[in-house]
């Protein structure tokens, strides 16, 4: 391990919050207290970068959660039946159509998913949440109920 690797963990753990002039001086004093102790320099920085890994992915795991939070709500408000969707743009790729004429019990009940679906169907649906996103940015707003 090597002072590159720490500055890079501060970097991907402080990059949203800090300046890049902050998280260089931070990643130098923690060097500097890292280099006292030669003989367990190696252990304590892979320490340190393990922990900065750890904070990093908490992080990313709150903002991600705020997404999964918004299209669970939005699941619960998702059209039964004969309802359809208004107000969507079917130029769009990736927008929501009216649902099939499968019969409102049929839709009521939950699919089985394995578990190794249930993160990939999570993801999907950050994806293309992430999709309409991007490309309402750039255009008008269309009320969707996703």
């Amino acid at each position: 391990m090597s002072y590159q690797k720490l500055f890079d963990a501060f970097k991907r753990c402080y990059n949203a919050e800090w300046t890049k002039q902050k998280i260089q001086e931070e990643a130098n004093s923690t060097w500097k207290s890292l280099k006292q102790d030669k003989e367990n320099l190696a252990s304590n920085l892979e320490v340190k970068v393990a922990e900065l890994d750890k904070l990093s992915i908490g992080k990313k795991a709150k903002f991600l959660n705020f997404f999964v939070k918004a299209a669970n709500r939005q699941e619960a408000k998702r059209p039964t039946g004969g309802e359809t969707i208004k107000n969507v743009d079917p130029n769009i790729p990736g927008e929501l159509e009216p649902l099939a004429s499968t019969s409102a019990k049929q839709q009521l009940q939950p699919q089985e998913l394995s578990p190794v679906q249930d993160p990939l169907k999570l993801w999907r649906r950050l994806l293309d949440l992430a999709k309409l996103l991007l490309y309402h940015r750039t255009t008008k707003p269309v009320f969707l109920l996703v």
